[in-house]
């Protein structure tokens, strides 16, 4: 007797069925209409857009003091009191992490705010007593320490912030890629960091130029919108960790957690990048910033700051897309061959010498901040994710920081250039206010190792031309070894850490769904 074939919907078939659904890859753009998305990815999305905002006009605030700074201390209490910033940041970014993983980034950065708003309240202090009274020495120094913690934490909540938020968004829609939408949100973080420094420069400029206010009402101005940026971090909610990762961590824990960070090669192959960027920012700053003075006038610094920051704006929107299509991968190939040309221009060529043409080198540099603030650090979440990732983007900012420290505090001792005796009468210096306005968080520091580079700029003086030069070869080595210390580390990375939650999902469905069909075998046999 011919029986009828039934076709028999084995787990395994259902299974298929549903990761041929995941496998359809949706597109991060549906996060870009509230049309498209749901009432969570709304809500989460401008939770993280708010602690963006605040995040950005604390920072940036407090970037626009230091460029003031300069105007309102005393040189020495300015360059050793700096000094101490710099270093204090290198040194708090270690314990960044631990302390991020055990009160939480929503905690850590209401506290990192707040210890900025202490910093402006001593420069404010410092700068209404005079650059003669010698009570600017413990009163910026005391400053100095505090911003030191609330700034080295500031890059650490980073990490975890953006990890959670991501993780929430992708579960919300099938087939949304945790990495994609990590790629999005860090990508338009970057993009709202950069428009809310270029609208404090051109309220600064607005300010000095078109109302004629003096540095220190700047400076108290600047420090009430900082307090603002507080209000703005109390209202938002802390991303709710992974259910895999323990809520309240103990900090013996964390330093664990900081420890094998350290002692993986990945965290030592994955800084050359940040390295790269703080030496840039140093060359920037002590070669095409001082040559624009001198050939086109310091009032046209403004504009090739403008053009840097409207570079890495657009630049950043772009990369992303290539991010997504490509990979972030070949954006940071775009970032070494970048750092390599620019400076091999500057090296090779005349062309910084040619007037306007100037301009071009601050659009490469702004490119490659671009670079850094979006595949850089998608790469770096990628390969730490969880409890490491605050750790991670802790040492990302010091690593940022630690390359331009050396740099300028070697420019300091080098350069030779004579110093300004403020209490002799010299205190309206507004001629050079675009000047200091090409630097961000990196001015010259001679407060680390002083008996090491006191001893070079003795015996092998060195002139800024030549120092500039050393600073691009520097840089120019480095942005070589870019991609080749990536490709290694992507090979250290362990199988399965970049899978999406999505994709671990289906991996345990497939291997529950193959036992079934093994015992659905083994009844039938």
């Amino acid at each position: 007797v011919a029986m009828p074939q039934t076709t028999r919907s084995s787990p395994t078939h259902v299974a298929e069925a549903a990761r041929d659904v995941h496998r359809k890859k949706t597109d991060v753009s549906v996060l870009n209409s509230l049309g498209s998305m749901t009432d969570k990815q709304v809500a989460w999305s401008a939770n993280f857009y708010l602690f963006t905002l605040a995040h950005s006009i604390n920072i940036g605030t407090a970037t626009t003091a230091f460029d003031l700074a300069v105007f309102v201390l005393d040189e020495k209490v300015f360059s050793i009191g700096t000094g101490v910033l710099f270093l204090g940041i290198v040194v708090a970014s270690f314990a960044a992490g631990a302390t991020v993983n055990v009160l939480g980034p929503r905690e850590s950065a209401k506290y990192a705010m707040i210890a900025v708003v202490i910093f402006f309240i001593f420069l404010a202090s410092a700068a209404y007593i005079g650059v003669c009274n010698v009570l600017q020495w413990p009163l910026y120094l005391t400053g100095a320490v505090v911003c030191s913690v609330g700034v080295s934490h500031f890059g650490a909540c980073l990490g975890p912030w953006t990890e959670r938020t991501a993780t929430i968004l992708a579960k919300e829609t099938p087939g949304l890629s945790f990495s994609d939408v990590s790629a999005h949100i860090i990508t338009n973080y970057s993009v709202i960091a950069y428009a809310t420094q270029a609208a404090l420069m051109l309220m600064l400029s607005a300010m000095q130029l078109g109302f004629g206010w003096d540095e220190t009402s700047i400076i108290v101005l600047y420090s009430v919108l900082c307090m603002l940026s507080v209000f703005f971090i109390l209202a938002t909610r802390e991303p709710p960790a992974p259910a895999e990762e323990k809520i309240d961590p103990s900090f013996s824990e964390s330093i664990k957690n900081v420890a094998r960070f350290y002692t993986d090669p990945r965290a030592f192959l994955l800084s050359v990048l940040p390295l790269t960027m703080s030496c840039l920012s140093a060359w920037k700053t002590a070669a095409l910033s001082n040559l624009l003075q001198k050939t086109l006038g310091s009032k046209v610094i403004g504009i090739a700051m403008v053009v840097q920051t409207v570079t890495s704006i657009v630049c950043s929107k772009v990369f992303e897309r290539v991010s997504l299509r490509c990979g972030p991968t070949v954006v940071m190939a775009y970032g070494s061959l970048t750092c390599v040309v620019c400076t091999g221009l500057y090296l090779f060529t005349d062309l910084a010498f040619q007037g306007w043409w100037i301009l071009l080198f601050f659009a490469l540099v702004g490119s490659v901040w671009s670079v850094y603030d979006t595949a850089a650090r998608t790469i770096l979440l990628s390969h730490f994710r969880g409890k490491m990732s605050a750790v991670a983007f802790a040492s990302m900012n010091m690593q940022s920081f630690f390359g331009g420290m050396v740099f300028f505090f070697m420019d300091a001792f080098s350069s030779g250039d004579a110093s300004v005796d403020k209490c002799a009468g010299a205190g309206a210096n507004a001629t050079a206010l675009a000047g200091v306005l090409a630097t961000t968080l990196a001015p010259s520091i001679n407060a680390i190792a002083p008996v090491a580079v006191h001893h070079i700029g003795a015996h092998v003086p060195m002139n800024r031309d030549r120092m500039a030069s050393l600073e691009a070869w520097v840089v120019m080595v480095l942005g070589v070894l870019v991609l080749p210390c990536l490709f290694v580390a992507n090979r250290l990375k362990p199988a399965g850490a970049d899978d999406d939650d999505d994709d671990k999902e289906e991996k345990a469905e497939g291997s529950e769904s193959e036992q079934e069909s093994d015992q659905d075998s083994d009844e039938i046999d």
